[in-house]
């Protein structure tokens, strides 16, 4: 990952690999869909992203630090 996202902006990250749009993303989460814009564009950002579709690649090729580091939360917590 180029930079770390946050736990919303990588929730929202996720939505859109799997093709929802703003508005199912936003009812989803019970936000509204100007919310979710800002999400994305703080997401295009950080990846320096053009568009969705390198949002979704970056994401893809970003999974196995992303459970990495989920894993290694989880350790911490047992302790």
């Amino acid at each position: 990952m180029k930079t770390t996202l946050s736990k919303t902006e990588l929730k929202v990250a996720s939505y859109i690999s799997e093709g929802m749009i703003s508005k199912e993303i936003a009812d989803k989460m019970c936000v509204s869909v100007n919310t979710v814009r800002t999400h994305t564009r703080s997401i295009r950002r950080k990846w320096a992203a053009k568009n969705i579709a390198d949002i979704t690649r970056i994401f893809i090729l970003s999974l196995p630090n992303i459970v990495c580091l989920l894993n290694n939360k989880q350790l911490e917590n047992e302790y």
